[in-house]
């Protein structure tokens, strides 16, 4: 989910605008709040707010440390990423 946070200055007003500081996500794992650049994401091809999120850097990392203890010991799963790195 994909939000963007009102200042308070804006006092009310009924629109505000979408900028590389005021635009959020929740991380999908554990919900954080992760602050975001959409341009970081609108540039990349089939990118939708709708089908996406980001995680946030803790749960990129445990992501990636689980995947490296797990790549000995299921190297079938991981067979198509070993052919992506060369």
């Amino acid at each position: 989910m994909y939000f963007v946070r009102i200042p308070p200055e804006s006092k009310g007003a009924s629109f505000v605008a979408i900028t590389d500081v005021n635009t959020f996500c929740l991380c999908p794992d554990c919900g954080d709040v992760v602050q975001i650049d959409l341009d970081d994401y609108i540039k990349k091809e089939g990118f939708s707010l709708r089908d996406s999120s980001v995680m946030c850097s803790r749960c990129t990392e445990a992501k990636k440390f689980m995947e490296m203890l797990m790549r000995p010991l299921m190297p079938e799963t991981y067979i198509n990423d070993d052919k992506e790195e060369m």
